[in-house]
């Protein structure tokens, strides 16, 4: 009996041997793509778009005036691109340009350029010309505005240390005042016009 169930056990045995076996495919799975998020470059309204030649004039005709006004061309001499200006003495008074201009740092020779008549009896600052970068709270001050001058004069400042940035003009005035023989404070009166104010990218000194 012992013999027979070894014989047996035998058999079976060999015919599980002899039966295919199959194994369980593997998936193929495939590498997830990482998503890079969209790079988005800010943009900065401009006057003007940057020109690495720096062969066309940047005008700044767009303007946040207080206390200043838009003169008449017979008030002005010929202005092409607009004259401003400011004749109450008595309060702080601004003219800001509305858009920036963006310096290119491949502009050979970047300058303020503009014409100015004033009058006055001050003999000290009532007038500042001013540059700031976008977004700063700091005013370069470029020049000062005293003293008679009553006639046009073409004025021009060097930007070359705005390269790269986008800045904004202003110009300012505050009262003067004086004190009287008899005490009193009295406002010392001017008038002061600007007109033609643009980037000259390539200055010339003409």
């Amino acid at each position: 009996m012992a013999q027979e169930y070894s014989a047996t056990q035998l058999a079976l045995q060999n015919a599980q041997q002899a039966m295919p076996t199959t194994e369980a495919p593997v998936s193929e799975v495939q590498p997830t793509e990482t998503i890079q998020p969209l790079q988005v470059t800010p943009t900065v309204e401009t006057a003007a778009s940057p020109s690495p030649e720096g062969g066309e004039l940047v005008e700044i005709t767009a303007w946040e005036a207080i206390g200043w006004n838009s003169m008449s061309p017979e008030k002005c001499d010929e202005p092409e691109i607009g004259c401003w200006g400011v004749l109450n003495f008595k309060v702080k008074t601004s003219l800001t340009s509305e858009l920036s201009v963006y310096i290119d740092p491949a502009w050979l020779n970047p300058y303020l350029v503009f014409w100015s008549k004033h009058n006055s009896e001050v003999r000290e600052p009532f007038g500042y010309i001013m540059v700031s970068p976008e977004g700063s709270v700091n005013w370069e001050y470029l020049d000062t505005v005293a003293s008679p001058q009553n006639y046009w004069q073409k004025r021009y400042f060097d930007l070359s240390q705005f390269k790269g940035d986008n800045i904004l003009v202003r110009f300012y005035c505050e009262p003067v005042v004086t004190i009287t023989q008899m005490g009193n404070l009295r406002y010392l009166s001017y008038s002061w016009f600007i007109q033609d104010v643009v980037v000259d990218p390539n200055f010339s000194g003409q």
